[in-house]
């Protein structure tokens, strides 16, 4: 980080693509122009895959996905998608960005993380309220075929004073038909207990039983889709709850 700058590095799978996020040039700029910028870098097979259109490039799908979201979920919030740029398209290297404005500006409000929400409040009746809406969420989404696979408490925010809450990364919302939905729910839900978990792990004023509870919460809620647990999610729990 240098000055006011700030960026985030995300390494996905396989080292085959880069994604990260640069704020504006400096803080003040940002200040005046309430924009962010998110760029995705893709090479190797990644990028041959995408360049041959064999793959969906994230950044297009979330800048496609804006305006369906809004029409098919009105009630909801959405982080307001302002352009789609493909920097550079070639065989071996794909760059695209997505400019996006500040929820604070488009819904008037001071957001965090909904992650963040619950650790500053530490309270398990918020994480029940939280295991709640986002199965209201996920429903929803299934109603009209709809599938977030990295659908986790990073990807949607909440204004504390307001309760209002705001969608804020469409890259893994798929829209497929329905014989793709275990899979793709199966993704998703995977991905909200993983952040659950590394949340309440490293929660460690929160009692041990009051973990128990919420994780418990999150079961009971989707055990009807009958979605198996991996050694690795077993093993993910007991680091949660102080095991051997």
């Amino acid at each position: 980080m240098r000055g006011s700058e700030k960026e985030r590095v995300f390494m996905m799978e396989n080292n085959d693509v880069e994604v990260f996020t640069k704020e504006e040039k400096t803080h003040e700029f940002l200040k005046k122009e309430n924009i962010y910028k998110k760029f995705y870098n893709y090479k190797g097979i990644k990028a041959l895959r995408i360049f041959l259109k064999l793959s969906k490039e994230k950044g297009e799908n979330s800048y496609n996905l804006y305006e369906d979201l809004k029409k098919d979920f009105p009630t909801w919030n959405f982080m307001k998608v302002l352009s789609y740029e493909k920097i550079k398209n070639s065989p071996f290297s794909v760059k695209t960005l997505v400019c996006s404005e500040n929820v604070d500006k488009t819904f008037s409000g001071n957001f965090v993380e909904y992650s963040k929400y619950l650790i500053n409040e530490n309270d398990k009746q918020k994480f029940f309220e939280a295991i709640d809406l986002w199965y209201k969420f996920e429903y929803t989404f299934l109603q009209k075929n709809y599938f977030h696979t990295d659908f986790n408490l990073n990807n949607f925010m909440i204004d504390p004073k307001t309760k209002k809450i705001v969608f804020i990364d469409f890259d893994d919302i798929k829209k497929e038909p329905h014989f793709k939905k275990k899979l793709l729910l199966t993704q998703s839900i995977r991905s909200f207990d993983a952040t659950l978990k590394d949340i309440l792990l490293s929660m460690t004023n929160m009692k041990i039983s009051d973990k128990k509870e919420i994780l418990d919460k999150f079961k009971s809620v989707v055990s009807h889709y009958d979605i198996k647990m991996r050694p690795k999610d077993i093993e993910h729990e007991k680091r949660v709850l102080n095991e051997k």
